[in-house]
């Protein structure tokens, strides 16, 4: 199940990372010394999968060309709405080409430690200066990697602090009115939860969730990837919490999760505090995937929203173009 799970482009194959939630304390002078002698912007820039373009994309660096090896749908919306060439390439992700890679002719490429990719990185470092950004690690650190290689570090100053005023404005809501958060996945026949350890609980944390014992004791366990943790059926009642999210989307089967009769005992969902929330997004770490996520808490922090109101605050992967376009301005 972890190889399929990763070939449809999702965080749970990727590397287990021990997350960090803290900004990265360079004061101003450092950061203008680094800056210095920081690599020119690429004029020719390829990356060898959409998130590692949108890291890009996001830091102002528009790629030349994305090879789609995630086949990530919203991704793929959104590069093209900003009229980046993208180029379908699935089998990249366990059989990179590096002759297709050199057709390219690029001066800088950029990638994702998924799949295969990172086993052409040195044969990709003799085409042009390669890049590899950790997918699974924290969100910060995972843009800051991408500003270094790209000569962009004012621009992720920039964005980690608007990220971080998101972050302080949903978490004041939240310390109003305290509350715990729960988040089951469906896949494959089967119901996960998010560990503790993982970048999308870490901006949980963040943004001032509290999350239900049953997942802050997850671990991980054979074959669920290295994000998640098996729920039995049986135990889905111990994720009880004030609010429940359940990803939905793409690969993910939220509908395996709302017939669990556990699952709709529970007074938060009877209470209609329940959403489905867009799997591919929840489970990314780069600026946009955090800015998603933290729309999707604002409206789970107000208590008073309820049922189709609630949802209704929630993006789908078909919002994908429409939010990036309020996070890009």
């Amino acid at each position: 199940m972890r190889q399929q799970w990763g070939l449809r482009a999702t965080a749970l194959a990727a590397t287990a990372t021990a997350l960090v939630g803290c900004s990265s304390g360079v004061d101003d002078a450092d950061a203008a010394a680094h800056e210095s002698s920081a690599a020119p912007a690429p004029q020719k820039l390829l990356a060898l999968d959409e998130f590692a373009a949108l890291n890009a994309l996001t830091l102002g660096v528009k790629p030349d060309t994305v090879f789609a090896t995630l086949q990530s749908q919203a991704a793929k919306e959104i590069l093209q709405s900003e009229g980046v060439e993208v180029i379908d390439k699935p089998t990249f992700f366990e059989s990179p080409d590096v002759e297709q890679i050199a057709a390219v002719d690029p001066d800088r490429i950029l990638l994702s430690d998924v799949g295969s990719l990172t086993s052409i990185t040195a044969q990709a470092n003799e085409i042009a200066p390669t890049t590899v950004l950790a997918y699974a690690a924290p969100w910060r650190e995972v843009l800051n990697t991408a500003a270094t290689a790209l000569g962009r570090e004012s621009e992720a100053r920039e964005i980690v602090s608007r990220l971080e005023t998101k972050f302080a404005e949903v978490s004041g809501t939240v310390e109003a009115q305290p509350q715990t958060l729960s988040v089951l996945v469906g896949f494959s026949g089967g119901i996960y939860t998010v560990i503790p350890q993982s970048p999308m609980s870490s901006i949980i944390e963040e943004a001032g969730f509290r999350r239900p014992q049953a997942e802050l004791d997850a671990k991980i366990g054979p074959n669920t990837g290295v994000a998640t943790s098996s729920v039995s059926g049986e135990e889905v009642g111990q994720h009880a919490a004030d609010a429940m999210v359940v990803t939905s989307g793409n690969i993910y089967d939220g509908a395996l999760v709302h017939a669990n009769p556990l699952f709709n005992g529970i007074p938060a969902v009877q209470a209609g505090r329940t959403a489905d929330v867009s799997g591919e997004l929840w489970f990314g770490s780069y600026p946009f995937a955090v800015y998603w996520i933290l729309e999707d808490l604002e409206a789970l922090a107000d208590r008073t929203l309820t049922g189709a109101e609630l949802q209704g605050r929630i993006a789908s992967d078909a919002d994908a173009v429409t939010r990036w376009k309020a996070f890009s301005k």
